[in-house]
């Protein structure tokens, strides 16, 4: 009777790469291109700046809109950065590091940052709901604004990780890696963007009018949607 052949053991998944490297080159798992000095720098300097203007704020309550959107941005910073070593080349990381507590990360990153941009997004239509109040539509479209902000956001973004991103009864975090096809949520992802930059045009357009029939000078009403346009950004 013939035997069959031994079956090989299962690769090093430490010793092999995520992704395939381009002819010519091959994985670099100790001293590969990084991306770390900017990972790090540029949400640095950007938590900087926030800090700077959220506490400059006249705050009648340290804990609305604002200062939460801050903390919450502080949160995400810290937890981004214990992701550093994913910074390089899919190539020239080593495909161990993918397992279920990595994907909990990438949920907690998701979470976070959902309710970053409606406590941010939501603080700068509630200011404009304190500047203009005396207008009944602005404080009409301000509600729908806070609204929509909210279902674009909040209500979406939990349920579509809850979806795509958590697992399911039965399931493992580490097998949302094998059975989760990422490109549904990619596509949520566009259409999102589009949405949201559809709000921030909003959001920006929102006080010109207003502005405009200010009884101020061409001058002030210049400076004054230049002070708006510069938040905007």
């Amino acid at each position: 009777m013939s035997q069959d052949p031994p079956v090989p053991p299962p690769p090093d998944l430490c010793m092999v790469g995520a992704g395939v490297p381009p002819v010519g080159t091959i994985s670099n798992f100790e001293n590969p291109e990084t991306l770390v000095p900017v990972l790090f720098s540029v949400p640095v300097l950007l938590a900087i700046i926030s800090v700077i203007f959220t506490k400059g704020t006249d705050l009648k309550n340290r804990l609305d809109f604002a200062a939460i959107a801050l903390v919450l941005s502080l949160a995400h910073i810290c937890l981004l950065f214990t992701q550093a070593r994913y910074a390089r080349h899919q190539w020239d990381v080593r495909a161990c590091w993918y397992s279920g507590t990595y994907i909990k990360t990438l949920f907690s990153l998701e979470i976070l940052s959902t309710f970053v941009l409606f406590f941010s997004k939501a603080s700068i239509l509630l200011l404009f709901h304190q500047l203009f109040e005396i207008k009944r539509p602005t404080r009409i479209a301000i509600l729908y604004g806070i609204i929509f902000t909210a279902l674009l956001y909040i209500f979406v973004n939990i349920t579509l990780s809850a979806i795509f991103t958590a697992p399911h009864a039965g399931e493992t975090w580490a097998g949302i890696l094998m059975y989760k096809d990422p490109r549904k949520q990619l596509i949520w992802g566009i259409v999102q963007s589009v949405l949201g930059t559809g709000l921030d045009l909003f959001i920006f357009l929102l006080p010109i009018p207003i502005i405009l029939k200010l009884h101020l000078s061409t001058n002030g009403k210049i400076q004054l949607l230049a002070v708006f346009a510069i938040a905007s950004v």
